[in-house]
């Protein structure tokens, strides 16, 4: 149910839609079979977003290590004190009068 709901969502999202096909025709040679070259284009695309995907899941998996190492801590020390220094910053900051 998840997974045929996902590929709805995603073959319906306009973007994509309008993104492929303004992109794709530019490497499709009218001349050649349609079909095999889509489906060149298409296996290219789907490996490459695998990978892609594969990538971020890694990496995610690794930041999700390194957080509950004590990491957490700092992280949230980090962006509180860049909170601070963009609040100072913008107390600070004096616009020109017209």
């Amino acid at each position: 149910a998840l997974g045929s709901r996902s590929f709805l969502v995603a073959i319906t999202n306009p973007k994509a839609l309008l993104f492929m096909s303004a992109f794709l025709p530019q490497f499709i040679d009218p001349r050649a079979p349609l079909l095999a070259q889509y489906a060149t284009l298409a296996a290219i695309m789907a490996a490459l977003n695998v990978a892609v995907m594969t990538a971020y899941a890694a990496l995610g998996a690794r930041l999700v290590r390194a957080l509950r190492a004590g990491g957490l801590r700092w992280l949230n020390r980090l962006c509180g004190g860049a909170m601070i220094v963009l609040a100072a910053t913008l107390a600070l900051y004096r616009r020109n009068a017209p």
